[in-house]
């Protein structure tokens, strides 16, 4: 099968910080609240989301809310009442991002433009700081095999290069050396299973990476079906990164430039090779660095990654009982086979009488008829 290679945005988190610091405690929760409630009216964030709850105490913030679905943070926002230099955190978990990108019809271009349209507009006082942007490239058939890529590490035949000042673009000075292993480079697995390598420290402005078997991990979790993945040759390339800036500019000003899809992909491929460019002993890019490499040039070789939002479908789970991959089907073929097609119809029935008379709708079922209500009115407002 063909190589391909697809870029995408999951976790961010961005900051925003008020020219004046230095406010009464009481104005202060009073401008934090107010942007709060503006982003989450200008995103629609209660129509998507439907359940939002207050949040206290997290990361040394004293107040702020947060929208979950089935258990799971979808996105936080955070403030401080009397540490006014910690202004207002604003979080998108990766599955909360694109469940919001998946029901407006946005792209992320088209989401930032929307945020900086807001803080325009609201004359807010202050300016966004980005704190964390996880990015990530999809590796489709590259036959890549952490087992020998982590041994070739480990002997110095492959290493890692890096930028040595991250944020200054008058400097491409690479830093030409083997991580320290000890401390830098882990791996998830045993033997000749590896899975996952994490590169890197979480700590302080740094830039992390995990390089893992997607193909296992969504199949593994029920994301998808082995029959809907584009190739079971599937492997994720992720950095997170908390730096200011990049190649001299905001990260938040650079990331707010991206227009175009070309753009996109060409700025993302960028920040990949610019932080975990693995190469060969002779400083030769393996073969997915080097056409990511290509990427980042102009923006006109790979792919954007398609939205993996999993918002339930009721016409799709209709058609799964339908094609007989439930146990439904057998069940009712075993029915009507030794019982007769008559026997099949009254166990129907008796199926909706239990629902109409001793059905207990789950924390689900009501969450879906609450966003099914919500996705409409939100429908309507657009």
């Amino acid at each position: 099968m063909d190589k391909r290679i697809e870029l995408r945005v999951d976790q961010l988190s961005f900051t925003f910080k008020f020219d004046n610091e230095e406010v009464n405690s009481i104005e202060h929760s009073q401008r934090c609240k107010s942007m709060i409630r503006k982003i989450i009216n200008e995103f629609y964030l209660m129509d998507i989301f439907v359940s939002c709850e207050e949040m206290q105490g997290r990361n040394g913030y004293s107040d702020g809310k947060r929208f979950v679905t089935n258990n799971s943070e979808m996105m936080s926002f955070a403030y401080s009442s009397k540490s006014q230099n910690m202004g207002v955190f604003f979080e998108l978990k990766a599955t909360g991002f694109e469940q919001l990108l998946a029901v407006t019809g946005m792209d992320f271009p088209a989401f930032m433009e929307k945020l900086n349209s807001l803080t325009e507009r609201e004359s807010f006082p202050g300016q966004w700081k980005m704190t964390r942007y996880d990015v990530a490239a999809d590796l489709f058939n590259y036959g890549i095999d952490l087992n020998k890529i982590n041994n070739k590490i480990l002997k110095e035949n492959l290493k890692f290069k890096q930028l040595s000042r991250r944020g200054d673009g008058t400097k491409r000075n690479f830093i030409d050396k083997v991580l320290n292993l000890d401390e830098k480079i882990k791996h998830v697995g045993t033997g000749q299973n590896i899975e996952t390598l994490y590169v890197g420290t979480r700590k302080g402005k740094s830039a992390f990476l995990r390089f893992y078997n997607k193909f296992i991990d969504v199949v593994e979790k029920g994301k998808k079906q082995e029959e809907d993945c584009f190739s079971s040759d599937w492997y994720r390339y992720e950095i997170e990164l908390k730096f200011d800036s990049t190649s001299g500019t905001s990260f938040f000003q650079a990331v707010s430039q991206v227009k175009t899809e070309e753009e996109f992909k060409a700025f993302n491929a960028t920040q990949i090779i610019d932080n975990y460019r693995l190469v060969t002993k002779q400083g030769n890019d393996v073969p997915f660095i080097a056409d990511i490499a290509k990427i980042a040039k102009n923006g006109q070789f790979g792919y954007i990654s398609p939205n993996e939002s999993r918002t339930f479908d009721l016409e799709s789970s209709k058609d799964y009982f339908i094609a007989g991959k439930s146990g439904l089907q057998s069940l009712l073929y075993r029915i009507r086979m030794t019982e007769g097609r008559d026997a099949v119809i009254a166990f129907l029935s008796d199926i909706m009488y239990y629902q109409d008379e001793h059905y207990r709708p789950t924390e689900k079922d009501s969450l879906y008829l609450r966003q099914l209500d919500s996705h409409n009115t939100f429908s309507e407002r657009k």
